[in-house]
């Protein structure tokens, strides 16, 4: 027995059931959705859309667009604490120069 979607899509149970996993486990990072047999996945902080004619391709999908956007972020973070660890370096080297001047 088909499963009715708000906008008159209807979907198998077991499309229904993958459906409900997939946004259990991806729910807070992506809005997911099926209709007419498209599956698509939004990541909420952007507006392009991943789109698949199946669940386990969306999940794929889904997988590889999150895994890129972490190490986007995670390359980031990590030229940032470079930059202030590099900051940090050039001015203890500083202060240890004007100590050796004896400025300070």
């Amino acid at each position: 027995m088909p499963v009715g979607q708000p906008e008159g899509n209807y979907l198998s149970e077991d499309d229904a059931a993958a459906l409900g996993d997939v946004r259990w486990h991806w729910g807070q990072a992506y809005e997911i959705n099926c209709s007419a047999g498209t599956w698509t996945a939004r990541y909420v902080d952007d507006t392009s859309a991943l789109t698949a004619t199946s669940e386990p391709a969306l999940r794929t999908l889904i997988r590889h667009d999150y895994v890129e956007r972490r190490a986007d972020e995670l390359g980031a973070l990590r030229a940032k604490i470079e930059a202030e660890n590099t900051a940090i370096g050039r001015g203890e080297f500083a202060l240890r120069r004007l100590a050796d001047e004896g400025v300070i």
